[in-house]
């Protein structure tokens, strides 16, 4: 389970989304979590897990975004998974198709506290 709903009641997390839904009906909140092979470039504003995202922007413009935050060397590629939840438990992942946009793919599988939960892992592409 994510430390985040492990540390945070599932009261106070409805409350957050809520309150981020009601300020920016536009947007998705978003729970990131990454792979420990990632490493954040220094400054680049991402060293925190909770995201809101414009729902008009597809799961691929969101990877290239995360991309850039990220120091990576050439043969690493990035894969974004989400994470199915059921009575905060990790139940199942799946990986969403590049040209979604993040509304659907929020609309489908968000969570019951309201965020999305989201994996970024790195793999070695070369062997």
């Amino acid at each position: 389970m994510s430390s985040y709903k492990n540390s945070v009641s599932l009261k106070v997390r409805k409350e957050a989304t809520k309150n981020i839904l009601d300020k920016y009906p536009d947007k998705c909140p978003i729970y990131l979590t990454f792979d420990n092979k990632i490493v954040l470039k220094p400054r680049s504003g991402t060293n925190f897990n909770k995201y809101i995202i414009n729902n008009s922007l597809t799961v691929g413009q969101y990877l290239s975004i995360l991309k850039k935050k990220i120091e990576m060397g050439e043969n690493i590629g990035l894969t974004l998974f989400i994470n199915i939840y059921k009575n905060d438990k990790l139940v199942n992942t799946t990986l969403p198709i590049l040209s979604t946009s993040i509304e659907n793919v929020y609309a489908n599988f968000k969570d019951e506290d309201g965020f999305l939960y989201m994996n970024l892992i790195a793999e070695n592409t070369f062997g």
